[in-house]
């Protein structure tokens, strides 16, 4: 049965900051850090999937195989520090957000926070502070405080005009 994957983020091997492409399976931004682990956005099902990555490079199930997520996730950021990964909600205009427990399990660590119309993708800056989501309906970028527990909150102003239909 074919998988319908939005977004695929690995942690592991290699430290390569975001790669995107897209395919027939839909994926749309792969994150690689430095642990062994990787989160998959079901856009479909509106959860993530949580997968270990053994030494030989295949995707092993967690025991929580998923997590719920908010309304058609689409991509997946994990902070700098590697502690933290948010989730664009494009169906629910939202942002999920997850502490990365130390078995690679995500926790919500709060409720999702409100987004512009359509977020479909996220950066965070190098320092882990801040968060930028492109919002490709309401075509302006939200942009967020990260407090030290992770928790998103809206800057000032909440977002910033761009140009029509933007993408990270």
């Amino acid at each position: 049965m074919p998988v319908n994957l939005a977004a695929l983020v690995l942690r592991g091997c290699r430290n390569i900051s975001n790669f995107y492409l897209n395919s027939l399976a839909k994926i749309r931004g792969i994150n690689v850090g430095t642990s062994n682990y990787a989160y998959v956005a079901n856009q479909g099902s509106n959860n993530i999937s949580q997968y270990c990555i053994a030494a030989h490079g295949s995707l092993a199930p967690m025991v929580t195989a998923t997590v719920a997520a908010g309304t058609t996730p689409v991509f997946i950021a994990v902070a700098p520090s590697g502690k933290y990964a948010y989730v664009a909600n494009q169906g629910g205009n939202s942002i999920s957000q997850y502490k990365i427990n130390a078995d690679g399990n995500l926790q919500a660590i709060a409720t999702p926070v409100a987004a512009g119309t359509s977020p479909v993708e996220i950066a965070i800056d190098p320092s882990g502070k801040y968060a930028y989501v492109a919002n490709s309906s309401s075509n302006d970028v939200s942009q967020y405080l990260i407090a030290e527990n992770g928790v998103l909150t809206a800057m000032t102003p909440a977002t910033i005009e761009t140009g029509m239909i933007p993408v990270a």
